[in-house]
């Protein structure tokens, strides 16, 4: 499984005989909008089902090695971009977590912005 924006990409091995499904089990919340196999233009339904969601292409696999399925997703709101500055520690002296950090540091090498 891959992700670029609002698309993830599966590719499938084991692809499922005439009116299966497949299941893609979500780690994380998000909504499934359309699906479709990349390089075909059969039709893919999609229901939540469980844990994730079923897919259930129309037709057959594209490729005997692996098909690829591109879901497009909306994974919901996303967290503002930080300003690039490292990794913040804040040590406090209570289990709380209330009132000042006693110590606060930034680690500049580590740094996701």
């Amino acid at each position: 499984m891959s992700r670029k924006g609002d698309k993830l990409y599966a590719a499938v091995k084991n692809w499922p005989a005439a009116g299966g499904s497949l299941h893609l089990k979500a780690r994380t919340d998000f909504t499934v909008n359309s699906a479709r196999v990349l390089g075909s233009d059969q039709k893919v339904e999609v229901a939540k089902s469980g844990d994730g969601y079923d897919i259930k292409p129309s037709g057959a696999a594209t490729n005997p090695a692996a098909t690829v399925v591109e879901l497009t997703v909306d994974a919901g709101p996303t967290t503002p971009a930080g300003d690039g500055k490292g990794l913040k520690q804040e040590i406090f002296y209570n289990a709380d977590l209330s009132g000042s950090p006693k110590i606060t540091r930034t680690d500049s090498a580590v740094n996701h912005a």
